[in-house]
């Protein structure tokens, strides 16, 4: 099966996604961090993708953001429109601990989202799993909006090189948006992360996440929540994403028929 070439960003409904891998990604993350430029990071599953479907912002939004593909349902989605998977999955439960023990840096650390023991909780395990890294701060994320720069001031004030955002799907890609780079020049729009983190969700085993089964383990945990996104949502992604590489043949298939009689006539004319 062809993969996307490494580095090549690929169209996935209008969202422009990098294929890369964890290890080039990192040493990304480590070469946007020397030369201090800015950096947001968003994982791109179909929850968010069926999200950014009806919400023209968040498309545009995540135009200024690295997206990165997340789970089965963007992979199957390449492979209709492209005929071609991404190189690896890159969700951001696995890859923030590949990032933490790989990046040549030490970093400075800024947890934002969770409920406050969910958060207090990951932010120890960090600390203590990650020593050479400081964990400078950390804020649940259960906030209004007219507390955002109370919160915003806060992180800039403890200086972190990185802020993982853990908000849920739309909200975390809109805040970063909004306050990155502001607040700290690199954030990673992180999802579930310090819930897996804290040990307050079972992870799936690595073998159950090889099958790209990790869906279905969490389903089965979180019935109430998740159901309906990967019943319903990856579903409906998926078929929307079928009807658009219909329409694109289509599309194709039209214009080389409307090619084809002028080539016709062209060769016709010259024969007389």
């Amino acid at each position: 099966m062809r993969h996307h070439r490494s580095g090549s960003i690929v169209n996935i409904g209008d969202i422009k996604v990098l294929a890369t891998t964890a290890r080039e990604f990192v040493d990304r993350f480590d070469s946007s961090l020397s030369a201090g430029s800015a950096m947001k990071v968003a994982f791109l599953n179909a929850n968010l993708a069926n999200i950014a479907r009806s919400d023209s912002g968040l498309t545009k939004q995540l135009d200024d953001f690295l997206v990165l593909n997340d789970g089965i349902g963007i992979n199957i989605a390449s492979l209709i429109l492209h005929r071609a998977l991404f190189p690896e999955n890159m969700n951001g439960t696995d890859f923030i601990p590949t990032l933490l023990t790989n990046t040549k840096h030490s970093l400075r650390i800024f947890l934002l989202g969770a409920r406050e023991h969910t958060v207090a909780k990951a932010a120890s395990v960090i600390a203590s799993r990650w020593a050479r890294h400081q964990v400078v701060g950390f804020h649940q994320g259960y906030f209004d909006e007219q507390e955002c720069g109370n919160v915003a001031a806060m992180i800039a004030d403890a200086r972190p090189d990185l802020l993982l955002v853990a908000l849920g799907n739309p909200k975390q890609e809109a805040w970063t948006a909004n306050y990155v780079p502001k607040v700290c020049n690199h954030a990673f729009a992180v999802g579930a992360l310090f819930d897996f983190m804290s040990g307050e969700i079972p992870r799936a085993s690595h073998f159950v996440r090889s099958l790209h089964l990790e869906w279905l383990f969490r389903m089965w945990n979180e019935p109430g929540r998740l159901s309906r996104r990967y019943l319903i949502g990856v579903p409906s992604y998926l078929l929307h994403i079928l009807l658009c590489w219909l329409n694109q043949k289509k599309t194709r298939s039209s214009m080389r028929g409307t090619r084809t009689p002028s080539v016709s006539a062209e060769r016709t004319k010259l024969r007389f």
